[in-house]
């Protein structure tokens, strides 16, 4: 079940579509996406792959792609990520933290560190992914998880550290990992 209730109850809020761009269908970050509780106001954000199209977010910088705080909801659907050429435990995909909620799926990623990292995240959910990290990285990394949070059937591999790691000073109210292939 990849229903997320708290998310999809959202209005449509806004929405950007990526097309692909040229024959290569990538688009150059020079700074992180800040995703945060002011751009809420009338639902959550969504960044996703239009109709046919397979655009790649890449980035050379030390920073994470996208970043979800505040009580911020982000989903992400059909997109891939792609930094090669990082070496810093800054690097990421998506980082959310501080009550922000994401809702993410068939996606793909390749970064140096964690492609996902999850702080003090809640009602989140990571389905149909393929991840890949360079470095020493984890696949997807949760640190003082909040609630109701489900990775599912998400295929990890090729990582320096941990396929999925989960701390945790906080305790899980809810964790639910299954259908994962590491």
């Amino acid at each position: 079940d990849t229903s997320n209730t708290d998310i999809d109850d959202q209005e449509d809020g806004w929405v950007y579509e990526f097309e692909e761009s040229g024959a290569s269908g990538e688009y150059d970050l020079t700074a992180t996406i800040n995703i945060t509780e002011g751009a809420v106001a009338d639902g959550h954000v969504q960044i996703r792959a239009a109709s046919g199209a397979s655009p790649t977010l890449k980035w050379t910088g030390d920073f994470a792609a996208i970043t979800v705080s505040g009580t911020g909801y982000l989903k992400i659907v059909g997109m891939a990520f792609s930094n090669t050429t990082s070496t810093s435990t800054s690097c990421r995909g998506v980082h959310v933290e501080q009550n922000g909620a994401l809702w993410m799926g068939d996606c793909t990623g390749t970064t140096y560190d964690s492609f996902l990292y999850l702080v003090k995240a809640r009602k989140s959910l990571v389905y149909g992914c393929d991840i890949t990290t360079t470095g020493a990285g984890d696949g997807i990394e949760i640190n003082n998880g909040r609630s109701q949070t489900v990775i599912q059937n998400n295929e990890i591999h090729n990582c320096g550290g941990y396929g999925i790691k989960q701390n945790s000073q906080l305790g899980l109210e809810a964790l639910t990992v299954f259908g994962n292939i590491i």
